[in-house]
This record gives C-alpha cells, structure tokens and sequence, in this order.
C-alpha cells in the first residue's frame, strides 16, 4: 500500500501505533485515523524491488490515493488494482489515474483488504503493522502463487524473514518471493534409479534427506525462490551432484542450469503441506 495511518486507543496503550490507509482498521477499532502517503522515492524503490514489469498485475492493499498503482502503470505498463476503504480516496485515485492517461490501467475499489481479491495478482504492495501482515500472511501464502512477489514499507513479516531488505534511514521496505508448498516426500527419477527425497521447509527456508540405496544423506546447497528448487547431494566424489528445478502441481521438473543433473523428474508422494511455517 501507500498510506500509513496513525491512531491512538485505548484497546492499546502505547498511545500512538502505525495502520494502514484505510483497510477496514476504522470498523474494526472505531476510531479516527488520519491518511500519511508514502514518499515518492519509497514508491519507486518498492516497485525496483518488486521487479514489476508490463505482465504483471499489481495489488494495492489500503492504496490511499493510488499512487503506486499509478506509477507501476506509468514507469513500467503494468496493470494494477488499489483497494481502499474510504470512497473519497478512490474517486481520488480515479481522477489521478485519468489525468495522466493510465485509468485503461488501473483500477481502484472501495473494499475492506481482509477480504480483497489476491489471486490473481503477481505482486502485493503493502503499508500496514506487522500485526496486519501477519492477519495477512496466510492468505498470502496460500492464495498468491509461487514467484509473486510482496513488498512492504516499514513492516515485516515476522518470523516469515525477507529476501531482500533496503533501510533508507528510519525506513526500511521489505521484498519475499511467495515459495512453494515443497515439504515432504518426493519420488525422484534421473531415468537410472529412483530415490526418496524427504524435504522440510519453512517459509523458503529448506533441508531434508536423499535416500539413495542403503544410505541416507543430508540435502546440501538448499534454495527455494518461488517455484526454484535446488539442491545437492554428496555422493564422495569431487564435488556435490546438484540438482536445479522447478515445482508444479506436485511435480519436480529439471530447469536448464549448468552443471546440474539433466533429465531427472521428482513426483510428490504425500499430500502437500496445508500451511507453510
């Protein structure tokens, strides 16, 4: 998003804490909160960390006076939808969108974002507390699909830990790769044998075992980002046997990489993980 808001409540006694722009905080407290935009130069950082490009399509959530919609629509040609509880700033951003040519672009709705649309979106920007991420958190990970990416100013994710992180003095914006669900048991083929690959995941971090006749060892060189996996095992030999791919539907498929194992194919044999923690 690109509005923080600041109130003040008796449910929280530190006098004054940090919101968003209008995501529903109003119902929800019952109380006032004033609109706070985000600088501009913050605006084009989260959407440089974002990589936004013309195929992507951008969510707003609490977008203020539309601001970052509109630059993504400007800058880089790519659709975006602000979602944004009070009516007088989305008839703003409506008028702001079409005074410099990118209304066909963006698109902005009076809505409460915990019950927003996010599916469909290939990157999330957000300018709410921590609590709220993490109110959020869930549906991000299991609604968004695997490589979008979330940028947040000020706030982070809690135990969810960035990818990237910027700090611009006092300010610091934060970017995750939504991973795919990979942990448990995998059935995988490099067209001589067939292993049992065991993964453990948290968030993008990852670990596990490769059961490889008699012997069980330890995956080395992890990484997960999006739907990339890799991993390695160490067979004795000179160097680890490296495996780099790509997760879909269940299915572990190679991607070109060089210096990695060709031709391999890995298939999930237990249902996946309903939540990833």
């Amino acid at each position: 998003m690109t509005a923080l808001r600041l109130f003040s409540a008796a449910i929280i006694p530190v006098t004054i804490v940090a919101s968003m722009s209008g995501y529903g905080i109003e119902n929800r407290y019952n109380v006032f909160i004033p609109y706070v935009p985000t600088p501009e130069f913050i605006v084009d950082r989260m959407l440089e960390m974002a990589e936004i490009g013309k195929d992507d399509l951008l969510l707003d959530l609490g977008s203020g006076d539309g601001r970052i919609v509109i630059a993504a629509a400007q800058r880089y040609g790519a659709r975006g939808r602000g979602v944004e509880i009070d009516p007088k700033l989305v008839e703003e951003s409506k008028e702001n969108a079409r005074k410099v040519g990118v209304d066909h672009l963006a698109e902005f709705v009076a809505q409460d974002m915990f019950v927003a649309k996010m599916a469909d979106a290939s990157v999330l920007s957000l300018y709410v507390l921590t609590a709220s991420n993490l109110e959020l958190r869930p549906r991000i990970l299991s609604e968004m699909k695997p490589g979008s990416r979330v940028v947040s100013h000020q706030f982070s994710m809690g135990a969810w830990i960035a990818d990237k992180q910027e700090s611009y003095g006092d300010i610091q914006i934060y970017m995750w790769y939504v991973p795919a669900r990979v942990a448990g048991t995998w059935r995988l083929d490099d067209g001589k044998r067939t292993y049992m690959l065991t993964i453990e995941q948290s968030y993008q971090d990852i670990g596990g075992t490769m059961k490889i006749g008699d012997r069980t060892l330890p995956l080395r060189l992890t990484k997960l980002r999006g739907a990339e996996i890799d991993f390695a095992v160490d067979l004795g030999e000179e160097r680890p046997i490296v495996y780099r791919g790509r997760v879909s539907d269940g299915i572990m498929e190679p991607r070109p990489s060089p210096g990695a194992v060709p031709g391999w194919r890995a298939v999930r044999i237990t249902a996946p993980v309903q939540e990833i923690k």
